[in-house]
């Protein structure tokens, strides 16, 4: 009664009250401003750094480039570091004409090491590069619409290996934005010779444009590629943000090939399909090198910078913003998927932060200094001056209206590293404490041991011809892929099939209904990430009859159920000689005819 009363009280309210207004939509950091001059850009490996500073054409810098009609160039309408980025500017679909591609859109390429290409580059880069890595910041401006509302244009970056003096490469590894929900899709294809497959499984990354906090500010993307000399040898990275999102271990890429290596990287911007109206994004400080770089190295007293304020109110102000800055560690990734027997998921990065910093930030201005004129050090950095040196931080933030209003707080985002301390030798600029290199969850032990498939449900007859039939199973393995189960007709030839999906434990799928006299067949199949598998019934199939449920029906209701079995008694009580209730069939009525009718509709029922 309680909830019902609840209902129209509520309904009343929103006729009688004047109208709520939420308080404004959470804020997130657009940046924090690096050291100028940039120390990553003569850190140890760097053998490319571009700014955008001092260059006005994309061809002063880039090999080879697609300008777009003059919307892919270099912009002074945003920046992370300094006045400059590229900027890539789409027109809106409906703008083109029936024969021309409305995806187009522009690309830069650098080449270096044994590129067939070009050698238009320093000769001490003319050499073969076993291991790369590229690194770039990349902002969607705000308000940026996918496609469809769930399209984000899927190309961004690759590295390749060209091998053939033309722009056909032998193979590539592609940093590119995936499906609906915009996530980062880490990609191979390969033709270099002794490879077991063109197109490796691709790696689902744990970073997605989808969450409102990923547009409308910079973020640091990083790419290694690092070959083996064998076989199932090679490793893939990536970075997001300051956190690892992508460690592939014993890919098969190169296999072992050495004739050429990594020798071109390209920063593109091409879009499937074409977007919806015209809107930006941005790249800036690009780089190439041969060891980790990370993200953007700051002072001890760095600044951050807001994104401008928003609010569902349209004459709502910022009144003032709070920012906190904690020193984050991430912690080990774990595995989650497992195909071909590389990882192809992990588990959604998880970050330690301790709160060393923060402000209130009175007013409407954006830009706040990490420092004590500004904020609080606290926690283990209580009573000093300064973030230490060479260490991983992240900001959150959350800002109020004129009307007293704060928004939530957002997540901890905005990954940035302090620098080194003054006179750090180039053999220990480290990678930042707290940045997380590697995942040991990467590396993975052979593994020859089948799926494990117990406690399989065998029907032997169901009373039912609308389905759908469940089969459950216990499924027991390490690096599960996929459990299966198939089905068909007896004497049908091949089997139809269906992906069970785990319920408390269990596996369960469903065979569709079939008509009554129908005999089913059926077995359940597990695979694993090593391609091991496992079968039950290892050589045959289990089998049912699919009974007339009409059968049952003893009180011509059209349902079966325990109302059959009292009316059987009944009609038995009442005429005992009637042939009708002598269902088991001993030749006269008793209790035991209604003890198998029953039995029988709970042994024939589909679940």
């Amino acid at each position: 009664m309680r909830f019902k009363i609840l209902i129209p009280l509520a309904l009343l309210s929103l006729v009688t009250a004047p109208a709520l207004v939420a308080g404004p939509e959470i804020p997130k950091v657009n940046l924090v401003k690096p050291l100028r001059p940039d120390p990553l850009s003569s850190a140890p490996g760097v053998f490319f750094y571009e700014d955008l500073e001092s260059i006005s054409q994309l061809n002063q810098s880039f090999h080879d480039i697609g300008t777009n009609d003059d919307r892919f160039l270099v912009s002074s309408q945003d920046a992370t570091s300094g006045r400059k980025s590229i900027q890539q500017t789409y027109i809106p679909l409906t703008e083109y004409g029936p024969d021309e591609d409305p995806g187009n859109a522009g690309w830069a390429w650098r080449f270096f090491g044994d590129s067939p290409i070009t050698t238009n580059f320093p000769v001490e880069q003319q050499k073969p590069y076993t291991t790369a890595v590229a690194r770039w910041y990349h902002k969607f401006e705000e308000g940026f619409q996918p496609r469809d509302g769930k399209y984000f244009p899927p190309k961004m970056a690759r590295m390749r290996c060209f091998a053939f003096g033309d722009y056909n490469p032998l193979y590539s590894v592609l940093f590119w934005i995936g499906d609906e929900d915009g996530h980062i899709s880490i990609e191979r294809h390969t033709k270099a010779p002794g490879v077991h497959r063109e197109w490796p499984p691709n790696h689902y990354a744990q970073f997605r444009f989808s969450e409102p906090v990923n547009v409308g500010r910079w973020i640091h993307f990083e790419l290694r590629v690092s070959l083996g000399e064998t076989a199932r040898s090679d490793r893939i990275q990536a970075w997001a943000d300051g956190l690892l999102i992508c460690d592939v271990a014993n890919d098969d890429l190169a296999a072992g090939y050495r004739d050429y290596t990594l020798n071109g990287m390209s920063w593109d911007c091409y879009w499937n399909g074409g977007s919806p109206v015209e809107q930006s994004r941005y790249y800036d400080d690009l780089m190439l090198s041969t060891q980790r770089i990370g993200p953007v190295r700051t002072g001890f007293n760095p600044v951050i910078v807001k994104s401008a304020f928003s609010s569902p109110d349209p004459d709502a102000v910022q009144a003032a913003w709070e920012v906190e800055v904690a020193r984050g560690v991430q912690r080990p990734l774990v595995r989650e998927q497992v195909i071909d027997r590389v990882v192809t998921r992990y588990r959604q990065p998880e970050i330690d932060c301790t709160v060393v910093w923060q402000a209130t930030v009175p007013g409407d201005r954006l830009e706040v200094s990490v420092d004590t004129a500004s904020g609080e050090f606290t926690g283990p950095l209580a009573g000093k001056t300064a973030l230490e040196p060479n260490t991983l931080h992240f900001a959150r933030v959350r800002q109020q209206d004129g009307s007293g209003e704060w928004s939530e707080w957002s997540v901890w985002h905005a990954g940035f590293a302090t620098t080194w301390a003054e006179s750090t030798p180039d053999e220990e600029k480290t990678l930042p404490a707290g940045y997380l290199a590697e995942a040991g969850a990467a590396v993975l032990e052979p593994d020859s041991t089948a799926p494990v498939i117990g406690q399989a449900r065998r029907l032997e007859s169901v009373a039912d011809t609308t389905g759908p039939y469940k089969i459950t199973a216990r499924v027991t393995e390490e690096h599960l892929l996929g459990v299966y189960l198939y089905y068909r007709k007896t004497g049908d030839e091949s089997f139809s099939y269906v992906r069970m999906s785990e319920e408390n434990g269990w596996f369960a799928g469903g065979i569709p209904g079939h008509p009554a006299g129908t005999s089913v067949e059926y077995y359940i199949r597990a695979v694993d990430g090593f391609e091991n598998e496992s079968r039950v019934p290892a050589d045959s199939t289990y089998d049912f009859e699919i009974i007339d449920p009409l059968s049952f029906d003893f009180n011509s209701d059209g349902r079966v159920g325990v109302l059959d079995v009292i009316s059987l008694l009944l009609a038995g009580l009442s005429r005992p000689d009637d042939p009708a209730v002598d269902y088991n069939g001993d030749g006269s009525f008793s209790a035991g005819d209604a003890v198998a009718m029953l039995r029988d509709i709970v042994r024939t029922r589909p679940s």
